[in-house]
């Protein structure tokens, strides 16, 4: 695929389907113990072992939906593939199609269209492809050529060539790989270089690629390298501090990592404040209608010794006895008794932290016309404006990471500042992170928590997958520290619930929230409605 045009507009990353991915793997009479991983676009889909190796991205087609639809061929394809490693490669490819057009008709007109879509492109992205060697020595005069376990970690090459013809390749990683739609083309004077700026000729080699390809086919003058690992600094958030230590809980050691990760706070830039969005606002004036009825009320206390007012049917029911006891002829009845009224004030005595998930995934698409990011974007706003009605003390936070140095942790909205314009434009202005170091996350949010003086505290962590980072923190060293973070915030009287658009999440959160602690949305466009009448439920108000 490496000279094929690519259409940015309508890349579909592997980290999009991956859970569908492997499940239609399996579904397919593969193997249980067969998994589906990225490797580098250049490389194609090929089975490695135990392994089918897809393309990180993809952007041949120039609609998503038939790079969605590729990635589904090749999964299809893989699972019917023979094992007959002495047979022709195109044999082998051919008897796994006509397999999978018999094993699975259905599929047999989204071939047809992706056939269409793929005319005249050479190697056949349809098919896959032979594995790499893996051990290959690298030719004479090249040099840096990455093998093909190498490029699994989801890193790509560029090559170009410098002045004596030596093809040299270098690797960068794409973090976010809708990072290729930063193609730039660059106009140089290769005569004014080689004349008037060696030196600056040399540095400028390093930086651009001139053999990389245009959008529509034809070569680009030059490739701006981009620095890809964290944004620019006039367009990220602005950094409050020198950073705040964090433990961690290493669960092989058994044993609390002291200040083993950093904690950046940062401050979400705006352009000044914003409006309500329209398509937000009748669902809030319904929520806030709705939640006017939390607002606690005065309350009457009937027979009080004292009070503002008399208690009328205290008066009836003493002047009856009174007389009574009159006609009667009995004594004098006692006329101390409590005959007044008093009204008591009962305020909601409780706090919440929102801690959103802002991670790389939140990137994906849930809808036409929504991604994740969008969907977290509308349920902060909608949870504000319910929760302005009730008077509840509220703080909105957001966090991703790379690797434990920088564990970012976004303020939005803190509990001493109103939800005002300002906010909602912090709110509108949250864009997709990096990673999800869940538990310095959560032991931060915990020391902010922790001091707000309310009878009842509430962690509220949405969130759309597993803890994971680049580093090692990733499946049970993840989980682990994760649980550790939350048990430690039982421990201090905070409440932590979460809801999570991660399907696969029954599995694990369990462990983490526990069986009640939790809540699963099979929608993730539901969220925006879902939340606020979560945590009415939540804090036992509904």
């Amino acid at each position: 695929m490496a000279g094929t045009a690519l259409y940015p507009e309508a890349v579909v990353a592997l980290r999009d389907i991956e859970r569908t991915a492997g499940t239609l793997f399996r579904a397919l009479g593969t193997d249980a113990e067969l998994r589906v991983a990225a490797t580098d676009v250049q490389y194609g889909a090929f089975l490695q072992a135990d392994t089918l190796r897809l393309p990180q991205w993809l952007a041949i087609f120039p609609e998503a939906r038939l790079n969605r639809e590729l990635y589904y061929w090749l999964i299809a394809l893989a699972a019917n593939f023979d094992d007959d490693e002495t047979a022709d490669w195109a044999a082998r490819n051919q008897r796994a199609v006509e397999r999978t057009l018999q094993r699975h008709p259905g599929l047999r007109s989204r071939l047809q269209r992706l056939s269409t879509a793929a005319a005249g492109m050479e190697p056949s992205p349809l098919l896959l492809q032979a594995p790499p060697e893996l051990n290959a020595p690298s030719a004479p005069g090249k040099a840096g050529v990455r093998t093909a376990r190498e490029a699994a970690d989801g890193g790509v090459e560029r090559e170009h060539r410098s002045s004596k013809g030596q093809r040299i390749v270098h690797s960068e990683k794409l973090t976010n790989p809708t990072s290729i739609a930063e193609f730039i083309k660059v106009q140089t004077n290769e005569a004014a270089k080689d004349k008037k700026q060696p030196d600056a000729n040399h540095e400028q080699q390093e930086r651009v690629n001139p053999t990389a390809m245009g959008r529509d086919g034809s070569t680009v003058g030059a490739q701006v390298r981009l620095d890809i690992d964290t944004p620019p600094s006039g367009h990220d958030d602005i950094i409050v501090g020198p950073g705040i230590p964090v433990d961690e809980w290493d669960y092989r050691k058994h044993m609390l990592l002291p200040d083993h990760c950093r904690v950046q706070e940062l401050i979400g830039r705006h352009e000044g404040g914003i409006q309500l969005p329209e398509h937000l606002r009748k669902h809030a004036a319904r929520l806030k209608q709705q939640f006017s009825a939390l607002v606690p009320q005065r309350h009457w206390l009937k027979g009080q010794p004292d009070g503002s007012e008399p208690d009328i049917d205290a008066c009836v029911r003493l002047y009856t006895d009174h007389l009574a006891a009159r006609l009667s002829g009995g004594g004098a009845h006692d006329m101390k008794q409590d005959v007044y009224l008093a009204q008591q004030h009962r305020e909601r005595d409780l706090s919440c932290l929102v801690l959103a998930d802002l991670s790389l995934s939140t990137d994906a698409w849930v809808s036409h016309n929504q991604r994740v990011i969008d969907v977290i974007r509308d349920s902060l706003m909608l949870f504000s404006e319910a929760l302005s009605a009730t008077g509840d003390k509220f703080g909105l936070y957001g966090f991703s990471s790379q690797k434990r140095e920088q564990v970012r942790f976004h303020r939005i909205k803190e509990f001493n500042a109103p939800y005002d314009a300002i906010a909602r434009g912090r709110i509108a202005g949250l864009k997709p992170g990096f990673y999800t170091r869940i538990g310095a996350a959560v032991r931060h949010a915990t020391r902010i928590l922790e001091k707000q003086d309310s009878a009842m505290r509430v962690l509220l962590v949405l969130t759309d997958g597993k803890p994971h980072d680049i580093d090692y923190y990733e499946e049970r060293y993840g989980i682990e520290d994760t649980r550790m973070a939350l048990m430690e915030a039982r421990k201090k009287r905070i409440k932590p619930f979460c809801v999570t658009i991660d399907r696969e999440g029954s599995h694990y959160l369990p462990h983490l929230f526990g069986v009640n602690g939790y809540t699963v949305l099979r929608r993730p466009e539901e969220l925006s409605k879902r939340l606020p009448i979560l945590y009415a439920q939540l804090t036992g108000q509904s």
